[in-house]
């Protein structure tokens, strides 16, 4: 089994304190089919990657997942 995990942030100076974030993830495995349990099969699904779907919705022995994301600083 190979996992990759990058993840890579950038302050954005016109909305203070806010941030823009780039995360990709990748994995294999070199069993296949039948040999591979269901249990050590990658998901990308869930809240970690592709948001909205049921839990290991979408499982293989193989995966690549890419998210983008702005996080903006809350005050009260």
């Amino acid at each position: 089994m190979y996992v990759m995990d990058h993840r890579h942030y950038v302050p954005l100076t016109i909305f203070h304190g806010s941030t823009f974030g780039a995360r990709v993830r990748g994995g294999h495995t070199q069993e296949t089919g039948s040999t591979l349990r269901f249990i050590d099969r990658y998901a990308v699904d869930g809240t970690d990657s592709i948001r909205g779907h049921e839990d290991r919705q979408f499982t293989g022995a193989d995966f690549m997942v890419a998210n983008t994301a702005f996080r903006a600083a809350c005050s009260a």
